[in-house]
């Protein structure tokens, strides 16, 4: 079989014959098999919860996957990338004869080989233990009817959870390869420390992406996508689309890493994707307010959304300063070709930052008192909550731009920090810098009837919302011009 896979992707035929060896195939169904054995024996003792053994071992195996496939695969799919680098032998695997796609599939599944070994056993347990406990259970109190629906929704999760491990694995990768380019080549890059921000992220953005899908409409479930009753399948949709654009970005990155151009299309095309494809959970539903009041939390989810996107772009892509004076160049000699390939993709989303807070604050115009009243006090009723919109509907339509102001000026603070070179940990230092300004000073003078200088805020009037943002923005963007042509002035030299 080796051989077979030999053929077809030599990567993978690699971490196949290093990780399958004959003892960890024989260790890893041994270990799970006694520990299953383990749960139901203690789950007889228990017996006295309600609960009947198998359900006790399909909550074990449940957490086993987790375990097995998704955090201990997520550092695998890191070494595997970093191990390469650390030894000094990724830039020969960059000179070889490999596709971007041979590749991509050799460093997602061959370094995880084993753990995707150990997570098919441990959902196999998980799948005979939950249709035997359904068996015990569903037969009793209620009938066929529903226990054909609950195996559907079973294994429409099992998929789910599937899908999940593979777009963790691959953000992960992503995430090291974008290490290995800030690099410098002498100091070696930790596996441990490359999982846990993207793991946390991707399990906070799951779980807030599940608890909209779930209660879009204030408790009530989401069961359509722009008219289409998706009933149990959304949360399938939804991963399956987001796990699909990580295979892509993470083949589009090791076609950069293999010297292939790549420019802009892949990019540009996720971000309307993912936009078009959120907002079709608020759009369709059967909503008790206007749909010009829809449109403008669809566009101000989708502002938000890409101001978190680029300001995350800024932190994790290399910022050297020779790509900066390609950029420059190119755009200075008007070849828009050779920008088009080389810009950055923070830049890029900054113009959807920019172009979705204009479309944002036009429909949050068009909302007014009257609207409030007659929708959102329907809704809401007299609590906190319709009280404070409904206290700064004027302001409404220029939070957009405020927030866009922060933005510019946190992402020059991190460039102006990488460009002084003083510390070899330039973006966590920005990282302190900008928890300090967003969070310590805030507290610190809450009651000074300032705070519009640190967030948006209308109390000191709609004007200093905007103007203390654009000022704070310019001023840094002047000193980091400044620190520019110094440094520009010193290469020249």
């Amino acid at each position: 079989m080796n051989i077979a896979i030999l053929k077809r992707n030599p990567e993978l035929a690699r971490n196949v014959e290093l990780e399958l060896t004959k003892q960890r195939l024989i260790v890893m169904p041994v270990i799970l098999l006694l520990l299953s054995f383990l749960v139901l024996s203690t789950a007889q003792i228990n017996s006295y919860l309600h609960e009947n053994q198998y359900y006790y071992l399909a909550r074990y195996s449940s957490v086993a996957f987790v375990i097995i496939a998704i955090l201990w695969g997520a550092k695998n799919a890191a070494d595997g990338v970093l191990d390469e680098y650390n030894s000094r032998t990724w830039d020969w695997q960059r000179m070889s004869t490999l596709s971007p796609w041979k590749m991509t599939i050799g460093k997602l599944f061959g370094s995880t080989i084993f753990n995707w070994y150990g997570g098919v056993i441990c959902l196999f347990i998980n799948m005979v233990s939950t249709l035997s406990s359904d068996a015990q259970e569903v037969s009793v109190n209620l009938g066929g009817e529903w226990q054909h629906q609950s195996l559907t929704l079973y294994f429409v999760q099992l998929i789910s959870y599937i899908l999940m491990a593979i777009s963790i694995q691959g953000i992960v990768i992503l995430f090291s390869l974008t290490q290995m380019k800030k690099g410098d080549g002498r100091r070696k890059i930790k596996g441990n420390t490359i999982i846990i921000f993207p793991v946390f992220f991707i399990f906070v953005g799951w779980g807030i992406s599940t608890v909209l899908h779930e209660f879009n409409y204030w408790g009530k479930p989401v069961q359509y996508w722009y008219g289409i009753n998706l009933s149990y399948f959304r949360n399938l949709f939804s991963t399956l689309f987001y796990t699909c654009w990580v295979v892509a970005g993470l083949y589009r990155t090791m076609r950069t890493e293999l010297q292939y151009t790549n420019g802009l299309k892949w990019w540009n095309l996720f971000l309307i994707s993912s936009a078009v494809f959120n907002a079709g959970y608020f759009i369709g539903q059967d909503y008790d307010i206007s749909f010009n009041i829809i449109l403008a939390i669809v566009f101000s989810l989708i502002f938000l959304g890409y101001s978190i996107v680029a300001f995350l772009l800024t932190l994790i892509e290399p910022k050297e300063i020779v790509d900066f004076r390609i950029v420059l160049k190119s755009f200075r000699e008007k070849n828009y070709q050779q920008l088009y390939n080389v810009v950055p993709l923070w830049a890029v989303t900054i113009i959807f930052v920019i172009l979705s807070g204009i479309l944002a604050s036009c429909f949050l115009f068009t909302i007014t008192d009257t609207s409030i009243d007659s929708n959102f006090h329907r809704v809401f009723s007299d609590n906190f909550i319709y009280k404070e919109f409904e206290s700064v509907t004027t302001t409404l339509s220029i939070w957009p731009y405020s927030v866009m102001a922060f933005l510019i000026r946190d992402i020059a603070i991190i460039l102006f920090v990488n460009l002084m070179r003083k510390h070899k940990r330039a973006d966590s230092t920005a990282i302190l810098y900008l928890v300090i300004l967003h969070f310590v000073i805030p507290l610190i003078i809450r009651d000074s009837g300032i705070g519009f200088l640190f967030y948006p805020s209308d109390r000191s009037g709609v004007i200093l919302m905007v103007v203390a943002p654009i000022c704070e923005a310019g001023i840094v963007i002047y000193f980091l011009v400044q620190k520019w042509k110094e440094i520009n002035s010193r290469i020249t030299v």
